[in-house]
């Protein structure tokens, strides 16, 4: 499995019905997990198990600041967990500069849920389903 960790100058953004929208000021936590299902394909007389890669997955777990406006956090994931049309996650680990890896991932939010207590800071969790294969590139 491969881990797209979060550098410093990393962003996300998320297109939506009506553009795309960088909403990497209220990422708190959570980053892209991409794995595939293993398929075993070993044969009769093989003195081991073999293996081969299956159907792409992907673990889409974050957590965002809350904030109301119109491209802000709670307005953009509400909206996408209303519908159950896929948007695409767009995912730039490095940076947005020419060369720099680019990770695109076709998802459909499936749980959308606000947290935080009495003088906590007031933050959303947002769950996605891998809806299609991620694509891999540089900008």
């Amino acid at each position: 499995m491969a881990i797209v960790l979060k550098g410093s100058a990393s962003q996300l953004k998320v297109v939506t019905g009506t553009g795309t929208v960088n909403i990497t000021s209220a990422w708190q936590s959570g980053h892209p997990g991409h794995s595939y299902d293993t398929v075993d394909v070993t044969s009769f007389g093989d003195n081991g198990h073999r293996n081969k890669p299956g159907l792409q997955d992907a673990s889409l777990d974050f957590t965002f600041f809350y904030a109301s406006g119109q491209t802000e956090a709670w307005s953009v994931f509400m909206g996408l967990f209303t519908g159950t049309t896929t948007r695409n996650l767009i995912y730039y680990p490095d940076s947005t500069s020419a060369g720099s890896p680019i990770v695109t991932i076709p998802a459909v939010v499936t749980s959308f849920q606000p947290a935080g207590g009495p003088g906590d800071a007031l933050t959303i969790d947002v769950g996605w389903s891998l809806d299609g294969s991620a694509t891999f590139a540089t900008v």
